[in-house]
């Protein structure tokens, strides 16, 4: 939803928070490992890529968000019931941004890329 908040200063269209927090995310996983911080960055692409294709689409960028925000945290919910265990980010925030690099290192364990 960052996508969408542009920096006043700027009539760039690709200037904007989401960008900003986005380099700053990747910052903090290349300082975990450089394998990390790559898959972070392809997966980011991605991302960045499916934005791309939202934005033609007839639905608004923000609905869209809304709703993939909404569908992720219910998974993650009937996910963590299903394993008995509360969320780790309960106890501290951080760990939102240790989920994602949980799931690249099991990615790169599986393709034999030392992390």
């Amino acid at each position: 939803m960052l996508w969408q908040v542009f920096f006043p200063e700027t009539v760039q269209p690709w200037v904007t928070y989401g960008n900003f927090a986005l380099i700053f995310v990747l910052i903090y996983y290349f300082r975990l490992s450089v394998p990390t911080g790559i898959g972070m960055l392809v997966f980011a692409a991605l991302c960045v890529l499916g934005v791309y294709f939202i934005e033609q689409s007839a639905i608004q960028l923000w609905l869209a968000s809304v709703i993939i925000f909404a569908v992720g945290w219910i998974g993650q919910f009937i996910g963590h019931a299903i394993e008995g265990e509360k969320p780790s980010f309960f106890k501290d925030l951080q760990f939102l941004l240790i989920g994602p690099a949980w799931v690249i290192s099991f990615i790169l364990k599986s393709l034999n890329i030392k992390y």
